[in-house]
């Protein structure tokens, strides 16, 4: 998919100059395709990782959490599926919590929404590249909306986590914490799509404010003959036939002679 986005932008380029929005439209591109990468792996990824003590690990994942025991020689990972049951007051990672249930379930939704946004903004971003130079104002717009929306998604994510993680769940009173891999990520996302909205409006801007330019008219060239041989006289050398000489003696008339009176 990358490579043929690479290959839509060389073939739209090649249509005309250089059009002023095409490198706004190209670093916002390249900022959405590593933030829709980024929340993807954030799906997978832990974004707490806890230490209890010195011979047990517990990572959290928004659909599974996991043990084990770095002291051991096998190291060996025993995972489960988060348990979103409020009946089970010991269970990973809301500890039967009503607010925390509904904060880590925004926080799942607002990644995944940000991965399927951050989608939306690559096909419309390549769209609006291999049509640049006709303008397509509309379709710019609307790419600059999706970007602004899944830059409100990510920063929704990592914020809705934070709000988990500071919150005692259950009856334990102790908070969540530990930050790990995926809340970076999707700090990071954050931080690009800011970008890549700012380069989308402004390449905006830029597309309103240009104009078509317009072909130059050409006369269309005309094949003549060539010669080789002797130039053929022309006719403006030659006299014209009714010239008249007038010191010549003119015709003479015959005419009748009438006596005088």
């Amino acid at each position: 998919f990358f490579f043929d986005t690479l290959a839509i932008m060389a073939k739209g380029a090649k249509k005309g100059p250089a059009h002023p929005a095409s490198k706004f439209l190209q670093a916002a591109l390249v900022l959405v395709i590593i933030s829709c990468i980024f929340a993807f792996v954030s799906l997978f990824v832990p974004w707490s990782l806890k230490k209890p003590s010195s011979t047990e690990r517990k990572s959290i994942q928004l659909f599974q959490n996991c043990y084990w025991d770095p002291t051991h020689y096998l190291d060996l990972y025993s995972c489960q599926e988060n348990n979103m049951d409020l009946t089970y007051p010991n269970d990973l990672p809301i500890y039967g919590d009503a607010k925390c249930r509904g904060y880590f379930m925004a926080t799942t939704a607002f990644t995944f929404l940000t991965f399927i946004f951050a989608l939306f903004c690559i096909c419309a971003l390549v769209f609006v590249l291999s049509k640049i130079h006709t303008k397509p104002v509309a379709v710019c717009a609307a790419a600059a909306v999706l970007v602004f929306l899944t830059w409100v998604f990510c920063m929704l994510a990592w914020i809705m986590y934070i709000v988990y993680a500071e919150h005692p769940c259950g009856t334990r009173g102790i908070p969540m914490r530990g930050y790990s891999v995926a809340f970076i990520l999707m700090i990071l996302a954050s931080v690009m799509m800011l970008f890549a909205m700012c380069l989308a409006y402004f390449a905006l801007i830029k597309l309103k404010k240009w104009q078509p330019p317009q072909p130059e008219f050409t006369y269309p060239e005309v094949d003549r003959p060539m010669y080789f041989g002797e130039p053929s006289a022309s006719p403006y050398n030659v006299p014209a036939p009714y010239s008249q000489n007038h010191n010549a003696p003119g015709p003479d008339y015959p005419y009748a002679k009438t006596p005088y009176a």
